[in-house]
């Protein structure tokens, strides 16, 4: 019986006749995907002649962007997505929890150690602070190590860090800490030195899971 196949590549397998019509009528109802949610994959790019998008889409020759799983002898393989960016649960928990859990590993021995501290959230980032600035263990162990694990709303997440050295940034940040803890955070005045907090200020990045 002949089995009308498109090749898109070594690794990727054939795609039947009507796999292709499927891919076809992807094209058409692109619109309805939720773009937003969808990351690119390593594995498509040896499997289309254009290259590969940070949306998840890959582009073949002129045709519209179209979602597609990678395909091969045993059928379609589900995409692995990678986030770069905290899921919804994690940034509504950071708003709503007063405290939660940090755990940061030793600068020196590596060994976890858990701290409680205040977080806040722009609506996409996470940021955490020391009011007693970088006297602290768990800070100097965040610079030497840039890596964590926060534990709130019942997630344990995994973050790396990015010190704030910009005093402007970190002032910004510290807005947010007195919109959401109140007068406690008074925000300081224009010309007032650096706080201890502002030079132990991080934005957390979400790790590798």
């Amino acid at each position: 019986m002949f089995v009308d196949t498109l090749h898109l590549g070594p690794d990727c397998g054939p795609l039947l006749h009507w796999q292709r019509l499927v891919r076809r009528i992807q094209i058409f109802t692109r619109d309805a995907v939720d773009h937003s949610r969808l990351s690119a994959s390593a594995d498509l790019a040896d499997c289309g002649q254009g290259s590969t998008l940070g949306t998840g889409f890959i582009k073949q020759s002129d045709e519209p962007l179209w979602p597609m799983a990678r395909w091969n002898r045993w059928g379609p393989r589900p995409i692995i997505v990678e986030v770069g960016a905290f899921s919804h649960d994690v940034i509504d928990a950071a708003a709503r929890e007063q405290e939660v859990t940090f755990t940061t590993y030793g600068r020196q021995t590596g060994k976890p150690s858990d701290v409680t501290i205040l977080v806040v959230t722009d609506g996409a980032r996470l940021f955490i602070l020391s009011g007693q600035g970088m006297a602290r263990h768990w800070p100097q162990n965040l610079v030497a190590r840039g890596e964590g694990i926060l534990h709130l709303g019942g997630i344990d997440v995994k973050v790396k860090s990015r010190h704030v050295t910009d005093l402007a940034e970190a002032r910004t940040i510290f807005e947010l800490y007195g919109t959401k803890y109140g007068t406690r955070f008074a925000p300081p005045k224009p010309d007032d030195p650096p706080r201890p907090s502002e030079k132990a200020t991080f934005e957390l990045i979400p790790g590798a899971s």
